[in-house]
């Protein structure tokens, strides 16, 4: 005689796939005899003893709604909430013990030994009940903040600007598209003038930026992509002489933030200044800027 079989069946599709064995294992060593599977890697002529529906809600996986059925049976359905706090390892080992248990559930009420809440019986063959309503509204885009140290390119000669950069981007749902404003401030010294000492030179810019964003899901890393407009200002003084220059200079930015999901992030990033007229470079004084210009960043991101 073949052993019972569950078949669990999970929506919405693009829930991650990686963590569905940690439920499987789990559903199959909580039940007394027999073994649970996949819907989906089960054989379509299999007969299971019983199916289990894993409805999840939100984007953040943070609700769930385990509904099981048996053949002849009604169905029973428990409902569970998860916190930030809890990975997504023990969050899918958590559904599926739900399930065994749901499972011991069904035998009991079918022998006439419990009374558990139960959901009216579908006709067979068995079919997943319409889908249960979200609990919150869902926002239509996403909001993030960044606040970083920032080392960068200044002038030849003299020593890295060092500050600290910010940026609020906004994201819509279902769209990988991204919109970003940013402002840095940033200090350096140097390079040394025969006969005058030291230039000291303030960096002070605005950004405006549009790009991708998207999810690496094996690493669990959110990489963006973005082309920036600035408005930059350097301002520099000499033995009391002061001198400025204002720029428009283009550049491409790359950020990373780990973990993807969750509203706190490290966040990495850089930045290529594209210089505008072709080799063309900008004078403060008797000193200039690289042809190039680039930054790094190391810092956090809060989503909202």
């Amino acid at each position: 005689m073949l052993s019972p079989v569950v078949t669990i069946d999970v929506m919405p599709a693009d829930v991650p796939a990686e963590y569905a064995p940690a439920m499987v294992d789990a559903c199959t060593q909580a039940l007394p005899e027999g073994s649970c599977a996949l819907a989906s890697a089960t054989p379509e002529s299999t007969q299971p003893e019983a199916v289990a529906l894993v409805l999840w809600q939100g984007d953040r996986l943070l609700q769930v709604t385990v509904r099981v059925g048996r053949h002849g049976t009604q169905w029973v359905a428990r409902h569970l909430e998860f916190s930030e706090r809890d990975t997504l390892a023990d969050r899918f080992t958590t559904v599926g013990l739900t399930v065994a248990t749901l499972v011991g559930e069904g035998k009991a009420a079918e022998n006439g030994n419990a009374a558990p809440p139960v959901e009216p019986a579908p006709a067979l063959p068995l079919v997943p009940p319409p889908a249960a309503p979200r609990a919150e509204p869902v926002p239509r885009f996403e909001l993030s903040f960044d606040l970083a140290a920032m080392l960068g390119t200044a002038f030849q000669g003299g020593a890295t600007q060092a500050g600290a950069w910010g940026a609020g981007r906004l994201q819509f749902k279902g769209s990988p598209f991204v919109a970003q404003a940013s402002a840095a401030y940033a200090v350096s010294d140097g390079p040394e003038l025969a006969g005058y000492g030291s230039l000291h030179s303030r960096w002070l810019s605005a950004g405006l930026g549009l790009g991708a964003s998207g999810v690496i899901r094996p690493v669990d890393l959110r990489a963006t992509a973005l082309v920036e407009l600035l408005l930059r200002r350097v301002s520099s003084s000499l033995q009391g002489a002061q001198a400025s220059d204002t720029e428009l200079p283009v550049q491409l930015r790359v950020l990373a933030a780990w973990p993807a999901r969750g509203p706190l992030a490290l966040m990495l990033g850089s930045a290529l200044r594209i210089p505008l007229g072709g080799s063309e470079t900008n004078d403060v004084g008797h000193v200039r800027q690289p042809l190039f210009g680039a930054d790094v960043l190391a810092g956090l991101e809060v989503r909202l």
